[in-house]
């Protein structure tokens, strides 16, 4: 059986990109992402370049959206313009394989709200059991290359995070407060706390490039129970200030946040000024990890469970 929808050709259950010269692949994907949310197929997206020129609508999915490329260097989404979020996944449970999202080269998103991938809830879909596999998220965040408000229960296989904005946001931030304010451009919001724990990442990369001596890679807002293993986590800093690889903020306490075996390196001659910061208090566990010996490695606090093992 086949159902033609302009250039999507929809096969047993799935769905197959036919190659398109087109100039804006914004139609075609978004297509794409609605036949998914409607008949549950998975999205395959063939090895090339797909130029977008406005968000991503991949919200509020009552099946597991799939969307699968064919290796994070081969099939790239690439924006052509400023935009609040290139692929919007709140309220959706999704499961993300093999493709990259953005371009460091990309212009520099709007400040508050600029994104590559937004993780949230919604006051009309639950989201939770997200999967990041080889998936490669690179570009000029102000908010974060990766940003989550309260989805929890979910899971990063080898998958890289880089952001090259000059001035504003973190290569990744999870946050149960929403401190940065984000809001979709598709629905509304659950808005308060929401639980954002649970979440296990295995040899991912994240890292972040400014020109901001504050600005963290890795910022954590009142989460719980994350793990790392493996992987780096580095940036570029112009030295002074006050950030760090990871910071722990916001109004409450972040949880059993582990890291086991991950390296901490700096790309540049300025370190930050120290490996972890707190502006609240933190349950920290490290197992084995690596990290640059003449950088402190708290600062802040108060700690609990400050562990550090060789």
């Amino acid at each position: 059986m086949k159902q033609i929808w302009g250039r999507i050709i929809l096969i047993a259950s799935v769905l197959w990109i036919v190659p398109s010269a087109w100039a804006d692949d914004t139609v075609l994907l978004q297509g794409l992402l609605n036949q998914a949310r409607n008949t549950c197929a998975p999205v395959i997206l063939e090895a090339r370049i797909y130029l977008i020129s406005r968000p991503l609508d991949g919200t509020d999915s009552g099946c597991t959206l799939v969307i699968r490329g064919q290796g994070m260097l081969n099939t790239r989404l690439v924006p052509t313009a400023a935009m609040a979020v290139i692929l919007d996944l709140s309220g959706s449970r999704a499961a993300l394989h093999d493709f990259s999202i953005g371009d460091w080269t990309q212009p520099s998103v709007p400040p508050v709200a600029g994104m590559g991938v937004l993780l949230a809830a919604t006051t009309t879909g639950a989201s939770d059991m997200v999967l990041f596999d080889h998936v490669y998220i690179t570009g000029r965040y102000s908010t974060a290359a990766l940003y989550n408000y309260g989805v929890s229960s979910s899971s990063c296989l080898k998958s890289a995070f880089y952001n090259y904005h000059p001035d504003w946001g973190a290569a990744m931030k999870f946050s149960a407060n929403n401190t940065s304010g984000v809001l979709s451009p598709f629905k509304t919001l659950l808005g308060g706390w929401l639980s954002t724990s649970d979440w296990s990442f295995v040899g991912c990369e994240i890292h972040r490039f400014t020109q901001s001596p504050y600005v963290p890679t890795l910022d954590l807002d009142a989460v719980g129970a994350i793990t790392f293993f493996g992987g780096n986590i580095s940036g570029i800093w112009p030295g002074g200030g006050n950030s760090a690889y990871v910071v722990f903020e916001g109004a409450g306490p972040s949880k059993a946040i582990t890291f086991v075996g991950t390296s901490f390196y700096t790309d540049a001659p300025n370190h930050p000024a120290s490996v972890f910061r707190a502006d609240t208090s933190v349950e920290l566990l490290l197992l084995g990890i690596n990290w640059p010996p003449d950088l402190t490695l708290f600062a802040g606090g108060p700690y609990t469970r400050g562990t550090i093992l060789p």
